[in-house]
């Protein structure tokens, strides 16, 4: 665990576990994707992340390892993010790895239109992405979630989104991320 959860009582996610490191071809395709829109950068992240999925699957929590009980959400982009770039990279990503789950993309939803976590501290990050999300869709599909992203850095993100499913009635929320940043 990273000091951020080991100093919590309760954390909000319950396991994190990234493909690859951010840096060199993988922080190449990553930016390809998202920026660049690149649509085979997404055909090469998956065809080097799939072949290691499922060890990393196997260190999910028991409740959640039954994957016909978990939800499947990708991180969502507000609406305004969403239509300049056309898709979400993280739906994308998660239907790309998990093509027979449930992927639930009416659960959460961004509210607000955050400034790029990209651009900011890590300070800055956590007080930016507060209370921008929201539960589009109660009761929640299911007790158990499995968040999908490209990177992650500060985990500010992600544990936004494991509060509000937690505090909505979910037992377990993991993410999983193509990268982490070190």
């Amino acid at each position: 665990m990273c000091g951020k959860c080991t100093g919590t009582k309760t954390p909000k996610l319950d396991l994190t576990r990234s493909f690859f490191t951010y840096e060199g071809t993988v922080a190449q395709l990553i930016k390809g994707l998202k920026y660049g829109k690149d649509l085979t950068c997404l055909r090469a992240i998956l065809e080097l992340a799939t072949p290691i999925l499922p060890s990393l699957l196997k260190e999910l929590p028991p409740k959640a390892c039954d994957l016909s009980e978990t939800c499947v959400i990708p991180v969502p982009l507000h609406k305004r993010r969403l239509k300049s770039r056309g898709f979400n990279q993280s739906l994308l990503i998660a239907k790309g790895l998990f093509p027979t789950m449930k992927i639930c993309t009416l659960t959460v939803q961004k509210t607000v239109d955050t400034r790029p976590q990209s651009s900011l501290t890590g300070k800055e990050r956590a007080k930016n992405i507060k209370g921008a999300f929201d539960i589009k869709k109660s009761p929640l599909p299911s007790s158990y979630f499995i968040l999908v992203d490209d990177v992650v850095t500060t985990g500010s993100t992600l544990r936004e989104i494991a509060k509000l499913l937690k505090k909505n009635g979910a037992k377990g929320v993991c993410a999983l991320t193509i990268a982490r940043t070190i």
